[in-house]
């Protein structure tokens, strides 16, 4: 169930640190998730995230996009290298 999290929509916690959730609106979505202690954010889309805003608050983006109809066994590789 999505929690109500200023500037980050659809946000849900998957583990005690994996969170889920539409992009970041802003550095507002950034900083909440920063006081979260946030330090890597994924995106899996092609939109290009605030890569630079997110380093300015310490925190990194890896961008890995996929293709949501087909998703290919080396972008969720990628994604497990990135959580473990």
């Amino acid at each position: 169930m999505p929690m109500d999290q200023a500037g980050v929509p659809e946000f849900m916690r998957v583990t005690a640190n994996i969170w889920t959730g539409g992009e970041p609106q802003g550095m507002a979505g950034l900083e909440a998730l920063q006081k979260l202690g946030v330090r890597t954010l994924i995106n899996v889309d092609g939109a290009h995230p605030n890569a630079e805003g997110a380093e300015s608050l310490g925190m990194r983006y890896v961008h890995i996009p996929m293709d949501y109809a087909e998703v290919e066994m080396i972008s969720l590789l990628s994604i497990l290298r990135v959580v473990s």
